[in-house]
């Protein structure tokens, strides 16, 4: 008999270039189904784990597991959880001790993450890594270990890209943990942290303390909530309980090493806390660049900072402007914060939600500006009419990605932004019976939007001018309702007067006698008159802005219906 009958069933030959690792990783796919975890068969097929223990740098049991998970990355982009990994290795109860052990341990050393499903929040699915991947396919091993930037501000932008991505759900709350003391093991070297190893933090406070560190340098922020921090990343309750009491009980190690302090040195809140001198004066000695935030793309709207926002002399009526200055205060970032948690404690939708309606040219989106600009919050705007798609879901979609791009700009910038919706009476109408293709989708947009206002976690604004047309469900959804009406004699006035510096108050009577003007048709019928300056350096303002006011009265509409105040 020839000795290659005495070979295996199912007996495959460890490739002559070892280096071809997706071949061994099949050799050992085939192998293992069927087989239960167990000393004796990692021993007898030592012979084909010695090349992969040696390019991941594993034990043979963590290989073994790691075999499943390479494979469905690479072949159909799958996680794998660890219920199939028992299947595959027709592995009892007894063994998931063991197999969750070795996935924490894959975890650790980088080669894998836990990704979250977007129903299953709690789903055990894990995936290769997919630097790992790269590796495999290249056969490249300095991949798997590639040497990484060893400096505090490499350390930082780590630390923010691994934040976000807890924050966006991409990776498991207690693998974010791990990975976060990796990382802190990596770069302990650094003088920043060698620094901070003499305090002996716990893991949850490295997080607190990075992460403050980061709102500090790369988003210029100061006064920080450490509640919304512990939020964020510590989702067992018990544990977030535990950790918050330390503060409020004044044990927390990072206000006995006084490595942070309180902000209001009369009034104690986890909402208003910044670092403490000696953290900053041992950052300082840090040879740190200008961090750059990655280049924000939008699709849906534009991001306009508070700086870009020019100043504008707005009239109101001493009840609208009692109304905006209410709204400007309540936005200021300390009294919006507190409120906000206010609200979150007593089960209340968190999201402010606010329509100013009114003639054109009354000063909506001005005020909205305004707002923006006296609370330095930036402003998320969408023009309504770009949403409608051609194609069937399309505009249901680009809704959605309104709200996504929103959630951006407010990581992005580290304050919440206002999403701005002008002319929105086109998305807020009233839904009607569906008769058409056209209408079961202009039903199904404003049913969409109405259901992300519901659990909107922002501030909203939008702007309307016919405001008769909205429809009944959002007005309840919406929180502050403000009438913006054409100016009175008395504020048009002073409209033309702040406009004109040099107009005499006869002119002024005359043209508040026979027009009645909005502030945005004043401020046409001065650039007007600015560029006939240009052409006629000669001309009298005095002798031509009635002319050029009655030009622009020609256009007047009818005011439509408005609602009340509630």
């Amino acid at each position: 008999m020839d000795n290659s009958s005495l070979i295996e069933e199912n007996e495959q030959i460890i490739p002559e270039e070892t280096k071809n690792l997706c071949a061994l990783v099949e050799v050992l796919l085939n192998k293992a189904k069927g087989k239960d975890l167990k000393f004796s068969f990692l021993k007898l097929n030592e012979k084909y784990f010695t090349e992969l223990n040696s390019f991941f740098e594993t034990t043979s049991t963590e290989t073994l597991i790691l075999i499943p998970i390479i494979a469905n990355k690479i072949l159909d982009k799958k996680n794998v959880d660890a219920s199939h990994i028992m299947e595959w290795l027709n592995s009892g109860i007894s063994s998931a001790p063991t197999i969750h052990s070795v996935l924490q341990s894959l975890i650790r050393k980088g080669l894998i993450r836990r990704k979250l499903t977007l129903w299953r929040k709690e789903s055990n699915g894990y995936q290769l890594a997919d630097s790992i991947e790269k590796a495999i396919l290249s056969g490249d091993k300095s991949i798997v270990r590639q040497n990484k930037e060893k400096s505090f501000e490499a350390f930082l932008e780590q630390y923010g890209l691994l934040y976000q991505e807890m924050e966006d759900d991409d990776i498991f709350h207690e693998d974010f943990k791990i990975e976060v003391f990796n990382l802190w093991e990596e770069n302990k070297e650094i003088s920043f942290l060698k620094w901070l190893s003499q305090f002996k933090l716990l893991i949850e406070d490295k997080i607190i303390l990075a992460t403050m560190v980061h709102y500090h340098l790369v988003l210029n922020k100061e006064d920080i909530s450490v509640d919304n921090i512990i939020d964020e990343f510590e989702k067992k309750h018990t544990a977030k309980h535990k950790l918050k009491a330390s503060f409020g009980e004044g044990t927390n190690m990072l206000l006995t090493c006084n490595l942070i302090k309180y902000t209001n040195q009369y009034f104690a809140s986890l909402d208003s806390m910044a670092l403490a001198d000696i953290v900053l004066e041992n950052i300082s000695g840090e040879q740190i660049k200008k961090t750059k935030q990655k280049k924000l793309v939008l699709k849906r709207g534009t991001l306009l900072m508070p700086e870009q926002i020019n100043e504008e002399k707005l009239y109101y009526k001493a009840e609208q402007e009692k109304q905006i200055s209410n709204i400007e205060n309540l936005l200021q970032p300390d009294k919006y914060d507190s409120v906000k948690k206010e609200l979150k404690e007593n089960g209340m939708n968190t999201g402010f939600t606010v329509i100013l309606f009114g003639a054109p040219g009354t000063g909506k989106t001005s005020s909205v500006k305004s707002i923006a600009k006296s609370t330095n919050r930036p402003i998320y705007h969408v023009e309504t009419e770009t949403i409608r798609g051609m194609y069937v879901g399309e505009s249901e979609k680009n809704i959605a990605e309104i709200f996504t791009e929103y959630q951006k700009c407010r990581k992005h910038v580290g304050i919440d932004p206002i999403l701005l919706f002008n002319e929105a009476d086109a998305l807020l109408g009233s839904r009607m019976q569906a008769q058409s293709g056209s209408d079961r989708m202009e039903n199904t947009m404003a049913n969409i939007l109405l259901e992300k206002l519901e659990t909107f976690d922002g501030i909203f604004m939008a702007t309307t001018n016919l405001v008769a047309n909205l429809d009944k469900a959002f007005e309840r959804r919406i929180l502050f309702k403000f009438s913006l009406e054409r100016p009175t004699k008395e504020t048009q006035n002073k409209i033309i007067a702040n406009a004109f510096k040099n107009i005499g108050q006869d002119t002024i009577e005359k043209i508040s006698k026979d027009f009645a003007l909005s502030g945005a048709e004043i401020n046409n019928i001065k650039k007007k008159f600015m560029i006939a300056k240009l052409t006629n350096p000669d001309i009298i303002l005095n002798e031509c802005i009635y002319e050029f006011c009655k030009e622009e009265f020609v256009m007047n509409k009818p005011v439509r219906a408005k609602i009340g105040f509630v």
